[in-house]
């Protein structure tokens, strides 16, 4: 019966490696008395990679470097800096004859 578990549960499993200084979200349970829990933020972050402590472990820190914390690698999520710079060089939508519903047409 384990086997098939395990096989189970690796179908889907997918190995995430991060190196020292890349910058990660860390997931934290999130639960107030009062409050949806599914509308509270899931992550926190971003937090800097530290070391590798474990095959699946890692040390995390905060940028003032005032709190560690020792973390699966399961609870991580690779941190993607926004980009708020507008695209000029984007050709026009061809609606090609349909309704566009943003010019009120």
């Amino acid at each position: 019966m384990s086997e098939k578990s395990k096989k189970r549960f690796d179908k889907n499993r997918q190995q995430i490696d991060f190196s020292p200084g890349d910058l990660v979200y860390l997931k934290k349970p999130n639960r107030k008395v009062g409050l949806s829990e599914k509308l509270l933020p899931q992550y926190s972050g971003p937090w800097e990679i530290v070391i590798k402590t474990a095959p699946n472990n890692y040390q995390i820190t905060n940028h003032s470097r005032k709190k560690m914390d020792n973390v699966n690698v399961e609870r991580l999520k690779r941190f993607n800096k926004r980009v708020d710079e507008p695209i000029d060089d984007m050709e026009p939508c061809d609606w090609g004859g349909l309704h566009n519903p943003y010019l009120g047409e």
